[in-house]
């Protein structure tokens, strides 16, 4: 399998969420437009967008504006970025995102908890794998693994038993790996597992990627990059995307290859 390195455009707050409006989209427009055309001309072979500044995040049903408002951006996004596209909707509304893309002709999307249970900062939350395969085409489903910014619900947790359930029974086409938080190194010894035990199903690193870590994770077979993107202080939809760090990180990646 060919490596992807997959940019995060964090979006702002969006119609629909506490904080959102329709002068939010117009923004978020811009921002998609922005960057995809950065990412696409330092050489990312994808994207991802994500309502990052919806907090607090619903569990798993999102507003019907926001849906309606991620299906404009992602068309957006397919008009200006040539390579891969994929949705997010945070927290966990996979059938949402999955119904995004496969009308937009969007690639892939990500889904925090596809299956099991976890305790999160919005509760607990419940996998939503059985809904999003009456649903499923062509797009692919790339499903985290001891997702960030979570816990496992009981005693025993096994995070290679996690993964073997969302491929072998959950329908993932992929998986994900991540810090404890956003922008918290993933761990190599579960990266290695993974590789071992599931070899013909893609693992991607996805939280604290830097150019300086790329190599240790060389086996991986894609990076989500977001935080680094994005230096200085204040929420990440917030910040702007440094041209400079694209051009690192593409670097560093390209030296895997």
């Amino acid at each position: 399998m060919k490596k992807e390195l997959i940019g995060v455009v964090h979006l702002p707050p969006l119609p629909g969420s506490p904080r959102g409006s329709l002068k939010n989209l117009e923004e978020a427009e811009e921002r998609v437009e922005r960057e995809a055309k950065i990412l696409s001309r330092e050489g990312f072979t994808g994207i991802i967008l994500e309502n990052y500044g919806d907090k607090p995040y619903p569990k798993t049903s999102s507003s019907p504006l926001t849906v309606a408002s991620m299906t404009r951006l992602v068309l957006k996004a397919r008009e200006i970025f040539p390579g891969k596209v994929g949705v997010n909707i945070l927290r966990n509304c996979g059938v949402e995102a999955l119904s995004v893309a496969e009308v937009t002709g969007a690639d892939f999307v990500r889904v925090n908890v596809l299956g099991g249970a976890k305790v999160t900062d919005q509760g607990i939350i419940e996998g939503v794998g059985r809904e999003m395969a009456y649903l499923k085409g062509a797009v692919k489903v790339l499903a985290d693994v001891d997702v960030k910014h979570s816990c496992p619900l009981g005693n025993g947790y096994d995070p290679l038993a996690e993964a073997l359930d969302l491929v072998e029974r959950g329908g993932a086409d992929g998986l994900i790996i991540t810090g404890g938080r956003t922008g918290d190194e993933a761990d190599e010894t579960l990266l290695r597992t993974l590789k071992e035990n599931l070899p013909d199903t893609p693992v991607f690193v996805g939280s604290g990627v830097t150019p300086g870590n790329m190599k240790r994770f060389c086996e991986a077979d894609g990076f989500i990059v977001g935080t680094y993107l994005r230096p200085g202080e204040g929420a990440l939809e917030e910040r702007e995307m440094n041209k400079g760090r694209v051009k690192e990180i593409v670097e560093a990646f390209r030296k895997l290859l």
